[in-house]
């Protein structure tokens, strides 16, 4: 009986595959940035979000605050611009996504230094909704999503707050304050750990790296930066951090650097240059691809270019031998045990799933099709979430 066991040790990006006569294949990767088409405006200091494959860039500032929302398709190369706009035009604010919504927190406007406005935008539905202000006002704070929480790091002012919000109750809680306190840190999630990267505090800018474990509610100094800088957007692919562009002390003038951290190694490696120096920009990956988005370049000029960075990609594996038949068993977070009994294209379906997911990339949920105890039922499909998934074996006969 061939077995193939995998244990989940980074949740959504860094697999260790134990098995039998597999391979991971890689496919060539663009060794540099490619420009691709532009927003419809030039501004720096937007919110970028990725949502089923579509990249949106909401609010900045360029001639002036704006509210404008744009969404682009990766696959067309094309921007839309005919989305509602954001009730509170605005800039340098935080941004995170759960299920398919834009949440924005902070920010600078024309009318406020500093804010605490949350406003929520429904991708599906293409509204926008208010909902309770933050604690306190913050402006050039980050946040990021972790499971079903968006964390909010940081900022101008109250530049060592840390508070979770709870977009499903609307509720704020207090959490453990950042080691050094920064605006404009990049922030990455990589498994159960969330990383806060660089950032500055007036002057001068760091190169500070931490690690924050939601469970115990405590941050770990870990390797720094090589480039001190802040106002850099991030982004994560195959369990490692990509850190793009940004400021360094010397000025107002952005970098074109490219540094990535593996947290598995606590340790940095240099990638491509981008063509443009950025800085207050935003950046996603879709389908292995890394898209730069907007920004402010030299000084507070503007720029509305894109430009996008092709990776290797893992080839998942199919499961070897001449097999018809498989159980795949997989161990829960929450002690549950499921057990399917699947064809090999089956477990193959689910592997390829299960691999595109960790990068990011497909449905949060598998459906699996029970044609056994039906009852009075035609048919009955039983959800998993990938991120309930501790570990899992196939066992092939």
């Amino acid at each position: 009986m061939l077995q193939i066991k995998k244990w989940r040790i980074l949740k959504i990006f860094c697999l260790i595959l134990f098995v039998s006569s597999l391979s991971i294949k890689e496919t060539s990767a663009s060794s540099q940035w490619q420009r691709v088409s532009d927003m419809s405006l030039a501004r720096g200091g937007s919110g970028v979000a990725t949502v089923n494959g579509v990249i949106y860039t909401l609010g900045g500032v360029g001639s002036q605050f704006d509210g404008t929302v744009e969404s682009y398709d990766p696959k067309s190369d094309k921007w839309s611009v005919n989305k509602k706009s954001m009730p509170t035009p605005r800039a340098y604010f935080g941004t995170a996504t759960v299920g398919g919504k834009i949440y924005t927190f902070g920010g600078q406007s024309a009318v406020e230094a500093a804010s605490a406005k949350v406003e929520v935008y429904d991708t599906a539905t293409d509204t926008w909704t208010a909902k309770k202000d933050m604690p306190y006002a913050r402006v050039w704070t980050s946040s990021i999503e972790l499971n079903g929480k968006i964390y909010v790091v940081g900022g101008s002012n109250n530049s060592n707050l840390v508070q979770e919000y709870d977009p499903v109750n609307d509720i704020w809680t207090t959490k453990a304050s950042l080691p050094r306190g920064r605006h404009a840190v990049s922030l990455a999630v990589v498994g159960e750990k969330m990383y806060a990267i660089g950032g500055g505090e007036a002057k001068p800018n760091y190169n500070d790296l931490q690690e924050y474990d939601p469970k115990s509610d405590t941050w770990t100094v870990k390797n720094g930066m090589p480039t001190p800088r802040d106002t850099t957007a991030s982004v994560v692919y195959d369990g490692k951090i990509y850190v793009l562009g940004g400021l360094m002390n010397s000025g107002l003038n952005g970098i074109k650097t490219v540094e990535i951290y593996d947290p598995a190694t606590d340790s940095w490696s240099t990638g491509p240059e981008m063509i443009n120096a950025r800085w207050a920009f935003g950046a996603g990956v879709v389908d292995g691809t890394i898209y730069a988005i907007g920004g402010h370049e030299l000084s507070h000029t503007h720029t509305p270019t894109t430009e996008k960075l092709v990776l290797s990609k893992s080839v998942p594996p199919e499961v070897p031998g001449n097999h018809s038949k498989g159980l795949l068993t997989l161990y829960l977070m929450n002690g549950q045990v499921k057990e399917y009994d699947l064809t090999i294209q089956q477990l193959n379906a689910f592997l390829t799933w299960y691999d595109a997911r960790a990068t990011g990339i497909g449905s949060e949920r598998y459906g699996f099709v029970k044609t056994w105890h039906l009852g009075p039922f035609k048919a009955r499909t039983e959800y998993v979430a990938f991120d309930k998934i501790v570990n899992f074996d196939i066992d092939e006969y």
